[in-house]
């Protein structure tokens, strides 16, 4: 097996990172499907705080949940958008200015402050990710069409 070089290396000597790479694709439409299904749970639980006055706990669990995955996601998805389209990697970022909220959220519903959670939800976190998550879904969806 030894160690010749050979030479075929004409498409791996070089990484072009300004574009997407097949791996990448695959990620982004995980990562784009994330960003629907989380969506789909923040209309549901607002929609049942304003017309029924409840508070889905198990649902918003949930939505934390992918929040969170969705906080390690942004890493890798903003890092792939780096060299390929700044401005996409910023707005990705940007979801870092919800940790706070998302952190309140968690230790509101530790202290069973549900008028809190409530008012966190409605009144920022939920209207504020719906139209992050559009924004991030309009920049990347042309992306993987090609």
């Amino acid at each position: 097996m030894g160690h010749h070089h050979h030479h075929d290396d004409d498409h791996e000597h070089y990484y072009d990172d300004t574009k997407l790479h097949d791996n990448q694709f695959i990620f982004l439409r995980h990562y784009l499907h994330m960003l629907q299904t989380c969506e789909e749970g923040v209309h549901y639980l607002t929609k049942r705080i304003q017309h029924e006055h409840t508070l889905d706990l198990p649902m918003l669990q949930d939505c934390l949940d992918v929040f969170q995955t969705l906080e390690d996601a942004n890493f890798l998805s903003s890092s792939l958008m780096k060299k390929v389209d700044y401005s996409t990697y910023e707005l990705i970022k940007s979801f870092d200015q919800y940790k706070t909220q998302i952190e309140q959220v968690k230790q509101s519903i530790e202290n069973e402050e549900v008028d809190r959670v409530v008012e966190i939800l409605v009144g920022h976190l939920f209207p504020a990710y719906l139209e992050w998550s559009m924004e991030v879904q309009k920049r990347l969806f042309p992306r993987i069409q090609q």
